[in-house]
Formats: structure tokens, sequence, C-alpha cells
């Protein structure tokens, strides 16, 4: 309403004083304004009609089609012109201006938003739905960055497979919304864990995986798996039932099982297995044949 208002003034404004109309201001005015809202196809159209507009009121002066009401000296020293052209200016030089200020607020609020969607959409596709840990990506991505620093030559960069020990009869008793209270209680446990140093995430049903780059010695590393294993079979509420859940953890180091993910991965599974073969709440430390 308020670009076909102006339009309307200047339509009237230059027809009647042609190129010494005030409103002939409001022509750039609306084509700016319709800039920040239309698309530019539409644009590229309203400007050239405003084109053809002032080419044909300019050959209609010409020709003497249109004149002006009084002489051109007379307008330029009446106050009223002057008065009403300032007017025109004022709202040229401030609401303009304030329209593209609040736009571009606007537009900078819409990116913020937008931002924090596709952060939501990355962890949403980086992260598991159920615990809210990182999925076997972005562990494999911590593990890069720590080789790359070279920070297994400090330490001993291990990765600790785990695997939950008769989670399907948890399932089978008490349902599948006990086993994801299970499997939440065991994420917390671990996100706990590696509060101190660590990376851990979840690969998917009842494995789960840690990264641990801060120990010195094998027998440090054990002792973290075994704190582990006390912290995650400490029983859990499920609807008024206390229930416990135990591990299997088989553990690989770098350079001595492999230097690449997928071999520690494998050789980590491998000792897991071993390690639930042999009882409940094992650990077991890869050998070299594992991978």
């Amino acid at each position: 309403i308020f670009i076909l208002t102006q339009l309307i003034v200047a339509y009237m404004g230059v027809i009647a004083f042609g190129f010494m109309a005030p409103a002939i201001l409001f022509l750039p005015m609306t084509v700016l304004l319709m800039a920040l809202f239309f698309r530019e196809s539409v644009v590229l159209l309203f400007a050239g009609l405003i084109l053809v507009f002032i080419s044909a009121a300019g050959y209609a002066f010409h020709t003497g089609y249109l004149t002006l009401p009084i002489d051109a000296n007379a307008l330029f020293n009446s106050i009223e012109h002057w008065l009403v052209f300032i007017l025109c200016l004022a709202g040229l030089l401030f609401y303009l201006p304030i329209s593209i200020i609040k736009y571009r607020n606007k537009m900078s609020q819409l990116f913020l938003e937008v931002n924090e969607q596709k952060k939501e959409i990355e962890h949403l596709a980086n992260h598991d739905f159920l615990t809210g840990m990182p999925l076997i990506k972005l562990c494999m991505s911590k593990f890069d960055s720590i080789v790359a620093k070279g920070r297994q030559k400090e330490k001993l960069l291990a990765v600790f497979f785990i695997d939950l020990d008769k989670f399907k009869l948890v399932i089978d008793q008490y349902g599948y919304d006990a086993g994801d209270v299970c499997l939440i209680h065991v994420s917390n446990k671990l996100s706990k864990e590696i509060k101190s140093g660590g990376f851990a995430c979840r690969l998917g049903g009842d494995e789960f995986m840690l990264i641990s780059s801060h120990s010195e010695s094998k027998e440090e590393l054990i002792e973290k798996a075994e704190r582990i294993i006390s912290e995650v079979s400490s029983t859990f509420e499920f609807r008024g039932q206390h229930l416990s859940i135990g591990l299997s953890i088989g553990i690989a180091l770098y350079g001595e099982h492999g230097t690449k993910f997928s071999e520690l991965k494998r050789a980590a599974d491998r000792a897991m297995y071993k390690a639930k073969l042999s009882s409940d709440n094992s650990i077991c430390m890869a050998e070299a044949d594992d991978n």
C-alpha cells in the first residue's frame, strides 16, 4: 500500500510539474524498496516501466502535450514547492534507510536461525538419537586428530571396544524400554569417564567404543577398563526395578596392533569377543594376531 501510494503521488506530480515535481524522488525509492521484497525479474520490469513513463512524460512536455501550470521561476520561488520537496526528500533519506536496516536485521536473524538449524542437523547426523553420544564417524575423526598431533608418542593411544553382557536378557525380561534405559545408563557412565580425557561413541546396538590417549602403561589402561566396568555395573532403576548390566572390553594399542583406526577397531573387537567368551565383566588386551 505504501509503495502504491508513492507511485500515485509520483505519477500525479510528474504529470503536473514534470521533472521539477518533488514527488519524482519517490520513483527511485519505490524501486529500492521493491528490491528488498520482490524477485529480481519483477524489480527490473518495474524499473523499466518507470523509465518508459519518464520518457513518455518528457516527450509530452517537449511536444507541448503537457505544460507547466506556472512559470518555472515562479515555481522555484514558491515556498510551498520547496516545502513539498523537503518533505519528499526527508521521506527518501529517512524511511528508506530505516527499511533497509530493518530488512538487514531480519535477514541477520534468519541467517542465525538457519545456522542453528544447520548445527542441529549436523548434530543429529553425527550423534546417536537415543543416548546423544557421538557416532563412529566422529570417533574416527577424533582418532585421526590425535594421531596427527603425535600425542601417541607421549602417551599410549588405545581403543576400547565395549559390548554389554546379557543385554538381550534385559530386553527379553523387561522389554525394549528397559533396553533404552540401560543404554542411556551406560552412555552416561562412559561420558563421565571421558571427562578426565578421552572420547566415547556408540557404534550401534549394545556396542560402544572409547579412545584413550592419556595412559602411560598397559596397567593404567586395565585400571581404566576396570573402573568403567565398576561404574557401569552399578544398578539403574527401571519402573521400580533395580537392574544391572555387565561389560566385556577389548583393548587394542596404537602401533602394537595397528596404526589405522580400522585395524585397531578390528583388533579390539576380537579381543572383546575373547573377553566375552571368558566370563562377564572381563577385560582382554589384544594380541598381535588379533588384527
